[in-house]
């Protein structure tokens, strides 16, 4: 890409934006016993990042938000401040539901966070961290590469994979976020996480995926980044000079590249096509950046391949 986009991936990394992991816990009435506990007066005094509230899909929703107050008295949890946040809930009122959701962003949390994380998972439910996740289903993971520098106003981006498109912008009509694939299925984002003047220009983009695997069989994850392709918006430079360059730039955006090209006179429409063939592709760099994925599961505490912390 003449843009360098390619270097910009490269120099990035995975990061889990988001992840949903349900456990069930087979035996009901272990499991009745931890909602108990978690409803217990007293022992929710004694916490006050824990909030507990009855649920609608669930008997309880509990609100996470670190320091939880679980490890206070040990000393390299002293004087943490985290903005780490989760979101647990316990006690599904419908048949065929998991016992346990947890819902959380990985990107937030220090290792201090996690040492929390942990103990309020072993002491609320029968299972460890680790046994946790790997037996539990993963029915969210958002995972995001950011780009220092870069705006979307001035990529053109498309998938081979998506059908479906939606372009958002900001008052003034610049993009800000453009979606690729249907809401309610595995999507591309594309969006401004910060803009000039008041930050940096930082893009990301993300994938936002139902993966329904268990989370031992993360590690095995496929790359779900490849088939995304991107170019500068100076590629139209190759058309003949017209007053219409924006409105061509809109609608490769709006309505897709294949469809957006379709609009063009046939001759205009081959000199894009072959443009965008001979640019755009990054798979080899995304091929490259998720050689990393086992590792960033580990970063992230959730498949570790290595013990890290020692429970308290």
């Amino acid at each position: 890409m003449s843009f360098q986009l390619n270097q910009t991936i490269l120099q990035s990394e995975i990061k889990i934006d988001r992840i949903t992991i349900c456990t069930n816990e087979p035996n009901h009435e272990f499991a009745q016993a931890s909602i108990k506990h978690l409803m217990h007066t007293n022992f929710i005094e004694e916490l006050s990042g824990i909030k507990v509230r009855p649920g609608s899909r669930y008997v309880i929703d509990v609100k996470l938000d670190f320091p939880l107050g679980l490890l206070s008295n040990h000393s390299p949890l002293k004087g943490k401040t985290s903005v780490a946040k989760a979101f647990f809930q316990a006690g599904p009122k419908a048949p065929g539901v998991p016992t346990y959701r947890l819902e959380l962003n990985p990107s937030n949390f220090e290792p201090h966070d996690w040492i929390e994380l942990e103990a309020f998972i072993a002491s609320s439910t029968n299972f460890e961290w680790q046994t946790f996740v790997w037996k539990g289903k993963i029915t969210r993971l958002d995972l995001a590469i950011d780009m220092p520098g870069r705006q979307l106003s001035e990529l053109l981006f498309g998938s081979s994979r998506k059908q479906k498109h939606g372009v958002y912008g900001d008052r003034n009509s610049y993009p800000e976020t453009q979606y690729f694939g249907a809401s309610n299925r595995s999507r591309v984002v594309v969006y401004d996480k910060q803009k000039p003047p008041k930050k940096k220009p930082l893009l990301r983009l993300e994938r936002r995926l139902y993966p329904a695997v268990f989370g031992a069989d993360l590690i095995a994850l496929k790359n779900p980044f490849c088939g995304i392709r991107a170019w500068h918006v100076s590629i139209l430079d190759c058309l003949p000079p017209s007053p219409y360059k924006q409105q061509i730039e809109d609608s490769l955006r709006l309505r897709g590249i294949n469809r957006g090209l379709s609009e063009l006179p046939k001759p205009d429409r081959n000199i894009l096509r072959k443009a965008l063939k001979s640019q755009g592709s990054a798979d080899a760099e995304f091929e490259a950046l998720w050689e990393d994925w086992p590792k960033v599961l580990d970063q992230y505490n959730i498949v570790l391949l290595k013990p890290k912390y020692i429970h308290l």
